[in-house]
């Protein structure tokens, strides 16, 4: 019996000499990898971590999608950064173009010009006429609000807009609805969009003004939204 005894008490000891080792073992190969990975941590590049991240956020489009998105050297959407601004210029009175690399559209242009004022005058800066109409408003008339002047001289596409304005917005009809012989050149004079000269300066302009009908032809088309007033002449005495 004493000796059945001492092997069930050897046997336990057994046992636990082996658990203790292994639990020693267990510690031990913890306690490595846990300082392995600190020393791993200590020695990280965060610059590369960083621009690994970067890198995955960027790299999630397809390689179809427009634009660069390889960080560093190479351009980020460069694509889109080329291509400016897309937008169109501002009209001014004096100076009118159109956006680059668009086609031109005649009747667009147009009514963009129309909505700048009530009274638009279409010119030629270096013609004869032109000159004349609009010095005659300038000297002779006080109109408010001013009238906005478009050289067609100094448009992008000033003769395809005069073009477009000759065979479309001028009343070229007389009261037998038959063409005009003669399509007046410039200068185009509008009120509220409607075309004052249809005829000829000297019938529809010249004329009206020297027999003083002019001021109450303006008049009559400018409405409440225009004021249109004749400069009186300077008095002799």
């Amino acid at each position: 019996m004493k000796v059945a005894s001492n092997k069930k008490t050897s046997s336990k000891i057994l046992s636990s000499t082996v658990i203790l080792l292994t639990l020693v073992a267990f510690i031990y190969y913890t306690a490595s990898n846990v300082v392995t990975l600190y020393d791993s941590i200590l020695g990280v590049d965060y610059g590369q971590v960083e621009a690994a991240l970067l890198g995955i956020q960027l790299g999630g489009d397809s390689e179809g999608s427009s634009g660069d998105h390889t960080v560093g050297e190479t351009r980020i959407f460069s694509d889109k950064a080329e291509q400016g601004p897309t937008h169109s210029q501002l009209l001014t009175p004096d100076s009118v173009s159109v956006t680059k690399n668009e086609e031109f559209q005649p009747l667009a242009v147009f009514q963009e010009i129309m909505n700048t004022a009530p009274i638009v005058l279409f010119i030629r800066g270096d013609h004869a006429d032109s000159q004349y109409m609009k010095k005659l408003l300038d000297a002779e008339y006080e109109v408010t609000p001013p009238v906005a002047v478009v050289d067609l001289k100094k448009h992008a596409e000033g003769d395809k807009l005069q073009k477009y304005i000759m065979l479309n917005k001028l009343n070229t009809y007389n009261t037998n609805f038959k063409p005009s012989d003669d399509i007046p050149d410039v200068p185009y004079l509008f009120i509220n969009g409607n075309s004052i000269i249809n005829t000829s300066l000297d019938k529809d302009i010249k004329t009206l003004h020297a027999t003083g009908l002019l001021e109450e032809k303006l008049k009559s088309m400018a409405h409440e939204l225009v004021s249109i007033k004749r400069i009186s002449p300077p008095s002799n005495s």
